[in-house]
């Protein structure tokens, strides 16, 4: 009769530890890369009109497969069609598309129909010298998965620099990304978006509730036997 405590109590733990690989907590991790990418789809922003087209805000994008895309300026002024030319002496490929957020200061916010698994681009600020870059990821109820940033520069009076290449991927559902430069506006390039497909993970206070129930119907049993 004494051992019915201590093999309840094994019970437990052993349940806890059976489970604890679930509980792990979502993975958003910093890529570097466009082929880091899974399942990727690439968005060119020359399907958006040539370089001085002006674009509302929000814009509604469809990326093929269903999946659709809503892209949003912090204020709601409409965004431009820009290239990498004359006109902005940046550190893009020649001639590359361009979306320009237009004095729009804030982030710009790319809100997704379906989750998505990854996304990338690179930007530079429209205004010379110094600055930094970040890129937000965003779960289903919009809680914040992670936050990346980066350092590039556009040089006074000749331009080029550096452009940030921000890429994240995620175990997990993105379901918005926002990207910033502060107090400044900004351009980018095309987007690579990922496509594979995200597995429900439980939360871990889930999994642990579900350890301890079973844990208590198992000490509830061995009572009635008893």
């Amino acid at each position: 009769m004494h051992g019915v405590q201590p093999s309840c109590a094994g019970m437990l733990v052993a349940l806890c530890v059976s489970v604890a690989p679930l509980a792990l907590p979502a993975q958003a991790t910093q890529v570097l890369s466009r082929a880091a990418i899974t399942a990727p789809v690439y968005y060119d922003w020359s399907s958006q009109g040539p370089a001085f087209t002006l674009i509302p805000s929000p814009l509604d994008v469809a990326l093929g497969a269903g999946l659709g895309m809503q892209v949003t300026t912090a204020t709601g002024k409409p965004m431009e069609r820009r290239d990498q030319d004359f006109f902005f002496p940046g550190a893009f490929a020649p001639g590359e598309a361009l979306l320009w957020t237009l004095g729009a200061n804030g982030p710009l916010r790319f809100a997704f129909s379906e989750a998505v698994s990854g996304f990338a681009t690179e930007v530079q600020s429209a205004f010379f010298g110094d600055f930094t870059a970040t890129i937000s990821a965003f779960g289903s109820s919009n809680e914040l998965l992670a936050t990346f940033f980066g350092n590039g520069t556009l040089p006074f009076p000749d331009g080029g620099g550096t452009t940030v290449f921000l890429g994240v991927q995620s175990t997990v559902g993105i379901h918005a990304i926002e990207l910033n430069t502060g107090s400044r506006d900004f351009l980018l390039n095309g987007l690579t978006v990922g496509t594979t497909d995200i597995s429900v993970v439980p939360e871990p206070a889930s999994v642990l509730l579900l350890g301890t129930g079973m844990a208590g119907l198992h000490l509830a049993r061995r009572r009635r036997r008893a």
